[in-house]
């Protein structure tokens, strides 16, 4: 993973990690999500994930597609936005509206293949 020092709102974070090479962050299984957690702890930062959905149905996906892993906190998903964030305090997953900016880290193409 690669953490920027840019904010963004959704749409545009997507751009930016895909003009580098990358995409926003999304996880095939465990260890990626933990990798990812362990570099953000106590960076004080709400990161934006690439799941994205429907909030009247409560139903995410990551480009078309369910996810494997999942870490939502308490009372979410919720019908608070489309887009969704990991939070600074537990790591855990929010939806946020997509128009909020939030922090952009992207996850590098060498990654995605490792």
């Amino acid at each position: 993973m690669f953490p920027t020092n840019l904010t963004a709102i959704w749409i545009d974070a997507k751009k930016v990690c895909n003009l580098l090479g990358g995409e926003l962050p999304f996880f095939e299984n465990q260890n990626e999500l933990d990798l990812f957690e362990s570099q953000r702890a106590g960076q004080n930062r709400v990161d934006w994930l690439l799941l994205k959905g429907n909030k009247s149905e409560c139903n995410f996906v990551v480009e078309n597609e369910k996810p494997e892993i999942l870490n939502w906190d308490k009372n979410e998903p919720s019908s608070k936005g489309s887009c969704v964030t990991a939070n600074e305090l537990n790591q855990k997953w929010n939806t946020q509206d997509c128009d909020e900016k939030r922090h952009v880290t992207c996850r590098m193409e060498s990654e995605l293949y490792c």
